[in-house]
Order: C-alpha cells, then sequence, then structure tokens
C-alpha cells in the first residue's frame, strides 16, 4: 500500500491530520496571546494550557485504555506473544545503539540521559497511532497499541531508572517505579482484555459497542493535543532558545533515521517478520519523542528540562511538516531492496 503512494499523496492522506494539529495550533496561540503567556526557559517549570493538560489526562486514562481495550479483546490471539517478543527485543536493542551514539557526544560536551531518553521512547501513541490510522488500517493501529502497551512499561521502569542514576537507590524506590510500570491504565486495559480474550468470556456486542465508540475519540484527540502542544511553544518565544538544542536536535532527526533502519533490519533478519509488521516497527520507532517523555524528564531530570522541552516540539513540528512523509517513501524503498535482497 505504502509502496504506490507518493509523496504529494501522502501529504494529502495527512491533511485530516494536519487540519487537526492546525485546531490545536490556533486554538493555543489565541490563548496564548489573550493570556499574555511567558516561556519558562529560565524556570524549571513552565506555564501550561489547562484544557490541554487535561486533554492529555483524559486520552491517557480514559480514551485511550477503552482503545487498546477494544482491539485487544477482539484481535487478541496468543500468536501475537511473537509480537510482544519481538517489540521488547526492539527497545533493548535501541537502548543499547542510543546510549553508543550518546557516549560519543558526550566525549565533545553534548548529549546527555535526557537526549538518550528522547531518542529511546518516541510518540508511539499520540503520534503514531493516528499515523499508521491513516495510512495502513486497523491492523496495523492493533500492532501499535501493543507496542504501545510494552513502550510505556519499559519507559516507565528502565526510563525512569535511567534518569534516576545519580540519586541513590533503595528498595522503595524500585518497588515505587515498578509499581508505576505495572499499574498505569495503558497496561492494565491491556491485561484486562488479554484475561478476557483467552478465557473466551463474552461480553455484550452493545456493551463493546460502546467501548469502541469511546476508544475511537482517542486518536483524533490526540493530535488536537500535540497541536495544542507546539502552539504553546511556538507562540511563548520557543524560536529564541533554538541555538540551545541546534546539535542535539539534529542528532535527534538523523537518529529518527538511523537506529529505526538498524533496528527493522535486525529484526527482519533474526525473527523474519511480516511486512506489515516490519513498517509498522519503523514507522512507530521513527516518531518524534513523546510528550510525556519531557514530562518524565521534568520531574527526574530537571537541569536538562528546558533542552528536553525544545528539543521535543523542535523535532515534532519537523516531523509533521517534512520528514513524516519523506520517512514513509523511505520505508517503501527499505522494503523493495529487503524483498530484493531474500
Amino acid at each position: 500500500m505504502l509502496s504506490e503512494v507518493g509523496i504529494f499523496n501522502l501529504y494529502l492522506k495527512f491533511l485530516p491530520l494536519y487540519v487537526l494539529l492546525s485546531i490545536g495550533v490556533i486554538y493555543s496561540a489565541i490563548k496564548v496571546n489573550a493570556n499574555k503567556l511567558r516561556s519558562s526557559f529560565s524556570k524549571s517549570q513552565r506555564e501550561v494550557s489547562i484544557l490541554s493538560e487535561a486533554i492529555m489526562k483524559v486520552t491517557v486514562e480514559l480514551f485511550l485504555p477503552f482503545l487498546i481495550f477494544e482491539k485487544t479483546y477482539r484481535m487478541f490471539s496468543l500468536s501475537e506473544l511473537k509480537w510482544l517478543m519481538i517489540c521488547c527485543f526492539a527497545y533493548v536493542l535501541t537502548m543499547f545503539i542510543a546510549a553508543f551514539v550518546n557516549f560519543f557526544l558526550s566525549r565533545i560536551g553534548y548529549g546527555g540521559r535526557y537526549l538518550w531518553f528522547l531518542m529511546v521512547f518516541n510518540n508511539v501513541t499520540y503520534a503514531g497511532i493516528p499515523v499508521l490510522d491513516s495510512l495502513m488500517g486497523e491492523r496495523a493501529v492493533f500492532l501499535a497499541i501493543l507496542l504501545g502497551v510494552v513502550h510505556r512499561f519499559f519507559q516507565l521502569s528502565v526510563g525512569i531508572a535511567v534518569l534516576k542514576l545519580r540519586e541513590k537507590s533503595s528498595k522503595d524506590k524500585l518497588l515505587k517505579i515498578l509499581k508505576a510500570a505495572f499499574l498505569n491504565p495503558l497496561f492494565l486495559s491491556f491485561v484486562l482484555a488479554v484475561i478476557l480474550n483467552v478465557t473466551s468470556l463474552k461480553l455484550p456486542q452493545k456493551f463493546m459497542g460502546t467501548i469502541s465508540r469511546i476508544g475511537d475519540v482517542a486518536p483524533t484527540l490526540m493530535i488536537v493535543f500535540l497541536g495544542m502542544r507546539i502552539g504553546e511553544i511556538l507562540f511563548a518565544g520557543w524560536f529564541k532558545n533554538f541555538k540551545k538544542v541546534f546539535l542535539d536536535l539534529v542528532v535527534r532527526l538523523v537518529s529518527g533515521f538511523l537506529i529505526p533502519t538498524i533496528v527493522v533490519i535486525v529484526l527482519f533478519k533474526i525473527f523474519a517478520i511480516s511486512m506489515l509488521e516490519f513498517k509498522t516497527l519503523f514507522l512507530l520507532m521513527s516518531m518524534p519523542p513523546a510528550v510525556f517523555s519531557y514530562v518524565l524528564i521534568e520531574k527526574y531530570l530537571k537541569l536538562e528540562a528546558n533542552k528536553a522541552l525544545m528539543l521535543v516540539f523542535g523535532v515534532t513540528l519537523l516531523d509533521f511538516l517534512v520528514f513524516i512523509p519523506i520517512r514513509i517513501a523511505f520505508l517503501s524503498f527499505l522494503a523493495n531492496w529487503l524483498n530484493t535482497a531474500v
């Protein structure tokens, strides 16, 4: 499907996403100017829109779990365990490659734990699911949901552990991290759906229809939320601080191509994954860094929070305007090359 889509047609396919992004950006522009918000680059905290925070919270804790539950309950089978294992392997490999890149950057005074975190934990849900929904259909969205569960688990366990490396560790802190990883709404909704699916417990059709309609709201809210966050930064003086993260931004954009390319080729050779899985994994692993990643960096690595904020929104803006369509065209070339090589 993707191989038949040119760059111009990709932009046309993304038009609904761009419209939703624009709605969020325009709303933020009006709100920022009306309330005369100031950029908080001189502080460890920044002013954020109450509404955009509410959208993020209700999406993560309500609409997205409903989407995960409905898709998993309806589509999950034990054969998906292989895909979950592949996703875990993909993140472990990504972590090592990102650590290697970050090690060399640290030698010249750049990078840091915040950059490693943003290279590993991409926007699988808020950006990835809507993009796959518009391009590749329901099966790809389901694969993205499963990868999103793995993503959030690693982010809340290994990711937070890396951000807190220099803190004194204790059994209580470790248990707290693991508790957050296991008890997040996305993971719980996935586990509940798997249990009901495997035990063949049937839920009423009308009940599942209601859950499906609630979950279908999630992709729209995700894109509007991204637009609102982009708008908040753009109209609060973001460009004045661009030079502070220029090299890190370039590294993150380049790694957004190279790391997923290495990972998917390795997985294609080792696990003989299908072409749909190959394309889904590449697109998800090459998404811009997640907004939630910035939230965690602000909480656990405050000194790097400002740079993380600029990097998240800089890469997100450039990716949606320029690089995601180019990346999709590159993916078609890569898939054809691998098919020919095989």
